[in-house]
C-alpha cells in the first residue's frame, strides 16, 4: 500500500519542468517525499498520473482526462493496481464562474459531495479586476473544502508558492485516492485558471 494513502496531512508541491510538463511532489507532515505526480506537456488530454516513486515505475493512480479543456475539465480516476474505476471528478464550468465548484461521485457514479472554494465570489473579482493583486493580497490564503453530508470537510488550503496543504479528518470515509486527485487537480488547474 501506498503511503500517501495512510497520510491525513500532507504538501503538494508543484514542480515546473519546461518541454517536460510539471511533476509535483507529495511530502508528509515531516516534510519527507511520500508520493510523486506528473503531467505531461504537450499533450492534447491532460491525463495526470500519481507515483509512488520518483523514477515513476511505480504508477498507483491514474486521471485519465475525458474532455479536452480544463474549464470543463472532467477526470476518470483509475487504480492501475486493480484495474478499476475508483471515481470521477467533473468540473462544474458555469457553477465556477462565481465559486470554483467540482462534483466528486465514487466508482458507481453515485454524488459523494462536491469541492469548493471557500470563498464564493473570489473568482468572479479575479476574472472582473484587471489589477486583482492589489485588491486580493489582503485575503486569506486560498482555501478549498471538500463538503461530505454528515462530515467534517477535508481542507485544501494555499500555503505557499506552488505548494497546498491536504488536511484529511480521522473520521473522512472518503476514498484517499480521490482526495489526492483533487489535490493535484486545484494546483494543476485552478490555481493556473486564476492566472489567465
Amino acid at each position: 500500500m501506498a503511503l500517501l494513502w495512510e497520510c491525513d496531512q500532507y504538501d503538494v508541491h508543484e514542480l515546473l519542468i519546461p518541454l517536460v510538463g510539471r511533476k509535483y511532489e507529495f511530502r508528509n507532515n515531516k516534510n519527507y517525499p511520500i508520493a510523486y505526480a506528473h503531467k505531461p506537456a504537450l499533450r492534447l488530454k491532460n491525463d495526470i498520473y500519481l507515483y509512488n516513486d520518483k523514477a515513476q515505475n511505480d504508477c498507483i493512480l491514474e486521471l485519465n482526462a475525458m474532455r479536452i479543456m480544463d474549464e470543463w475539465s472532467k477526470y476518470e480516476l483509475v487504480d492501475p493496481y486493480e484495474e478499476c474505476l475508483v471515481g470521477t471528478l467533473t468540473r462544474k464550468a458555469m457553477k465556477s464562474i462565481v465559486r470554483p465548484c467540482w462534483e466528486v461521485n465514487d466508482a458507481f457514479d453515485e454524488h459523494l459531495g462536491d469541492l469548493l472554494d471557500d470563498f464564493g465570489g473570489k473568482a468572479l473579482m479575479k476574472k472582473a479586476w484587471d489589477n486583482r493583486k492589489k485588491f486580493i493580497s489582503n485575503f486569506e490564503n486560498p482555501l478549498f473544502l471538500l463538503h461530505i453530508e454528515n462530515e467534517v470537510p477535508v481542507t485544501f488550503e494555499f500555503t505557499k508558492t506552488r505548494t497546498w496543504s491536504v488536511n484529511i479528518p480521522p473520521s473522512s470515509t472518503v476514498d484517499r485516492k480521490i482526495i489526492a486527485a483533487l489535490a493535484i487537480l486545484i494546483i494543476a488547474i485552478e490555481d493556473h485558471l486564476d492566472i489567465d
